[in-house]
This record gives C-alpha cells, structure tokens and sequence, in this order.
C-alpha cells in the first residue's frame, strides 16, 4: 500500500503498476497457505512424544 501510495504521488504509473503486482501476488500467496492450513493436520497429530 505504501508503495503504491507513493507512486501515485509522483505520478509513476510504472512503479504504481508494479507495487500492485506485488500486492497481489502476496494476497493469492498468503489465501494459497490459508487453503493448506485448513487440509493441513494438526500440530498436536504430528508431535510423537508428549509429556505426561
């Protein structure tokens, strides 16, 4: 957002069109780890040893 705000202040439409890019590409990433998160199991299936 930033570096988008900044870019549109000095009427760079190239730095502004590359800041969106970039935005976009870390939104899909972080819903890509969201959607495996929910598949993923759980931390507490994966630890073997536990104290008790």
């Amino acid at each position: 957002m930033a570096l988008e705000m900044y870019a549109k202040q000095a009427s760079n439409t190239v730095a502004k069109r590359n800041a969106c890019d970039i935005r976009l590409r870390a939104e899909r990433k972080v819903g890509q780890m969201f959607e495996f998160l929910k598949t993923a199991p759980a931390v507490e299936d994966l630890v073997v040893w536990k104290y008790e």
